[in-house]
């Protein structure tokens, strides 16, 4: 479920492109050129939207009560309508940006505490949300419990690679005693990579590297 933004080809953003468009302010506009331009991305109209990722994917503006309420029903539909048992969220340190606070801000963890979190387990209680926080340990924890039920573990899967590779069990074993020491038991997601990575089996030299590699995911 990818919340944070749409493709600048969905009909949402190209009826945004309108300044008069009642859906304008479902995006994040400005007319001026951005101070920090990095992240802001000029229309043909001449207006700035921002997108975090590209210009091709401009972030949805969480500010509107429209936006999340559209998301919900899109949450809704999937788990009610279709009968998925939860979401893959892409993403989401970066739903809400304050100036130059760009990830895991206030606003964010509000929103998912408040219109996401118990939106969820009110259509269906036994849906698992699974969050895509690519950060340390301290910022992921946060964000578990009463915003998503587990994250993904980008620490341990780094430190599994690397001693799949290596030979030495140093590097996971020390990211398995922070996983333990920093999450509440189990609310953890193991895994290799994912797709913005490249594949595990192309970072491992060989078949018994790939086997340690699995072993050690399996068994987490």
């Amino acid at each position: 479920l990818v919340m944070n933004h749409t493709s600048d080809q969905h009909p949402w953003f190209q009826e945004a492109r309108d300044p008069a468009s009642a859906q304008r302010d479902w995006y994040v506009w400005q007319d001026e050129a951005p101070s920090d331009p990095e992240y802001w991305h000029q229309d043909d109209n001449g207006s700035y939207y921002y997108g975090y990722f590209w210009s091709g994917m401009p972030d949805l503006n969480y500010r509107n009560a429209e936006v999340t309420a559209v998301m919900q029903e899109i949450i809704r539909y999937w788990l009610e309508d279709m009968g998925a048992d939860g979401y893959r969220l892409d993403a989401i340190k970066h739903l809400i940006e304050d100036g130059a606070m760009i990830e895991n801000t206030p606003a964010t963890h509000t929103w998912l505490q408040n219109e996401f979190y118990p939106f969820v387990k009110d259509v269906d209680p036994e849906a698992l949300t699974v969050g895509e926080i690519w950060s340390t340990p301290d910022d992921i924890v946060p964000y578990i419990g009463d915003e998503v039920d587990i994250a993904f573990e980008f620490s341990l899967a780094d430190a599994i690679l690397e001693s799949a590779v290596s030979g030495r069990k140093v590097n996971v074993e020390r990211a398995q005693q922070t996983v333990a020491e920093t999450y509440p038991p189990g609310q953890f997601a193991t895994f290799l990579a994912n797709h913005d990575q490249n594949r595990t089996r192309s970072r491992l030299l060989n078949d018994e590297q790939a086997k340690v590699a699995a072993t050690l995911q399996l068994t987490l």
